[in-house]
């Protein structure tokens, strides 16, 4: 995410083309390209929230409180959701292949996670990362992004709704230093506890000894931080 390979004013237009690309993806009609069977498309954060829940508890190795927290907090504050769009389901720049010469996107990829769904679902899981910073995730939290030449969370959410203008059904208002989309702590919630839910069967997999990786036992403190980050953002007590 700090592209350490790049000079600090090649990073922003990177930022830039991701945001653009996720624009892209989110203003074509599924429909109309044949796709409009790719998922079940409504109700999509309640779909997810009651699919990590289940996930979660399948794989639950301990009770973790801010987990439990969220768990009754997400299903009982749903808002209504717009038409839906193609979701990427896990878009950040390490599924981006761009061009060597330019800050070009010439494909994504990583579609596993694929579906029809809310778009800001998928924008906030790709913002997620301004507020973790985690081994093997990776995160801008606690980076000097301006000294980094990389842009701000409302910054890169302008970008991307500045490609999805007559396109949206609420007004982004004024660039005032707030979010600018409605109900954004709640999105950017959803996706940490998506991702904690995730992290959970990583780490109990470690303990059977079947995960991927030999660095999957941190993965259980990988839990306990994001689930306290969403809990956070959502200005849930401690609990």
């Amino acid at each position: 995410m700090r592209l350490p390979g790049l000079r600090k004013e090649e990073r922003e237009p990177i930022y830039g083309e991701l945001a653009r690309v996720l624009a892209a993806l989110h203003s074509v009609d599924p429909v109309a390209l044949g796709l409009g069977d790719h998922g079940q498309g409504g109700s999509y954060i309640a779909r997810q929230v009651r699919r990590w829940s289940r996930q979660y508890e399948a794989s639950r190795t301990e009770t973790i409180p801010s987990m439990q927290a969220l768990m009754r907090y997400l299903p009982e504050h749903l808002s209504a959701e717009g038409q839906a769009r193609i979701v990427h389901g896990d878009y950040r720049l390490d599924d981006l292949l761009f061009d060597a010469e330019q800050p070009r996107c010439l494909a994504v990829i990583d579609w596993e996670l694929s579906t029809l769904g809310n778009p800001l679902a998928d924008l906030a899981y790709t913002c997620m990362l301004y507020d973790v910073a985690l081994p093997k995730i990776g995160g801008l939290a606690g980076v000097d992004l301006e000294s980094e030449g990389i842009p701000d969370e409302e910054a890169f959410l302008r970008a991307y709704l500045s490609h999805r203008v007559g396109e949206l059904d609420f007004d982004p208002g004024p660039f005032d230093g707030s979010a600018p989309i409605p109900g954004w702590p709640y999105f950017k919630a959803f996706s940490i506890f998506r991702l904690a839910a995730i992290a959970q069967g990583v780490y109990k997999r470690s303990l059977k000894g079947n995960a991927s990786s030999e660095r999957a036992g941190m993965f259980g403190q990988v839990v306990h931080f994001l689930a306290d980050a969403a809990c956070r953002i959502l200005d849930l007590p401690s609990p």
